[in-house]
């Protein structure tokens, strides 16, 4: 058995330049809590065969819950077991975690190559991945993983085309070009694709590869926001902030700014903080502004380890936790 490597290495949030790849195993489409109540039933359902109650269990051990850890091997168990009925995103999952969490690279092959030969778009996308990487022949073929995004994105999976969008904005890989790069931004996010959109909405505001737009940059964050996304949210709250492309408001801004930070993310969590500490926009308090920039502060933001220093020593009674909980679900071992 291969020893697991860091899936944080891979799971990491592209501020720039989201990428499709965090879409591919979706967090969003498991319920835990549904999950941990409905276990015994669950469970029945797997062991008597049935696939789609396999790939559910499969990715519940997969991400594990706050009470305890995920269980990789429980969860490529299960996984195996639905991809073997036929299951395509059972077996995406499943050859996402041979090559992610154990670097077994011919076996997360055959399983893409088997779900992509039947038009699986998500496979098809980390078949381009291995190229754009060099799994595959053990060098990089960036003309072989632009064909498999472009495939990938007309077999249902659009947000391919942002990947290729990011390599021609970044130039990893191809000529660096701004204006191309706007070109897939725009196709992926006509498909409703939230990174994708997020990219277009910030080459507007930067005027990068097309005219800027502040305004359709505060379109295209909000309709990104809308879909969970905290990057947009961010840029949202500050187009607010500033009055850039849309009516300027403190209100909206703290609003778009708690709602980024509640997903952990520090510049948000710093910037609700400053609003709250001076009271723009929402309630003036200095114990919740210094729980921002301490929670922003605990992930190396300098703005807010500064203001979280300043704070406390103007206000020596204000006393914060060691640790934050934001929910708390039943556990299953």
């Amino acid at each position: 058995m291969f020893k697991p490597i860091l899936i944080s290495i891979f799971l990491i949030s592209f501020a720039n330049h989201p990428s499709a790849a965090q879409e591919l195993i979706d967090r969003k489409n498991i319920d835990h809590q549904k999950i941990s109540a409905n276990y015994d039933k669950l469970k029945k359902a797997a062991d008597a065969g049935s696939a789609e109650a396999q790939y559910k269990l499969g990715s519940f051990y997969f991400y594990g819950k706050p009470c305890f850890k995920e269980d990789y091997a429980k969860a490529l168990i299960w996984l195996t077991k639905a991809a073997r009925q036929g299951h395509l995103d059972a077996m995406n999952h499943a050859a996402w975690t041979h090559q992610y969490i154990y670097g077994a690279t011919n076996r997360a092959h055959a399983l893409w190559k088997r779900a992509a030969s039947r038009g699986y778009g998500k496979s098809m996308f980390n078949i381009a991945r291995g190229f754009e990487k060099g799994w595959w022949e053990g060098k990089p073929d960036i003309a072989l993983a632009i064909k498999w995004f472009v495939r990938a994105g007309n077999n249902g999976y659009p947000g391919s085309f942002n990947e290729i969008g990011n390599m021609y904005s970044s130039g990893r890989g191809v000529p660096k070009n701004p204006r191309i790069a706007v070109e897939y931004y725009r196709k992926a996010a006509e498909s409703g694709g939230g990174p994708a959109q997020y990219n277009l909405g910030l080459a507007y505001e930067l005027g990068r590869g097309v005219t800027q737009n502040y305004s359709r940059a505060a379109q295209l964050y909000l309709l990104a926001a809308k879909q969970g996304y905290y990057w947009p949210m961010y840029r949202l709250a500050r187009l607010y902030q500033l009055g850039k492309g849309i009516e300027k408001s403190d209100g909206h801004a703290a609003l778009w700014y708690r709602r980024s930070a509640m997903h952990g993310y520090a510049p948000a969590q710093y910037a609700y903080g400053k609003l709250l500490e001076t009271g723009r926009g929402t309630i003036r308090s200095k114990l919740l502004a210094a729980q921002q920039f301490d929670k922003a502060a605990r992930q190396g933001h300098f703005g807010a380890k500064i203001s979280l220093n300043e704070i406390k020593v103007r206000n020596p009674a204000i006393k914060l936790p060691k640790q934050y909980s934001t929910e708390s679900r039943p556990c299953i071992s």
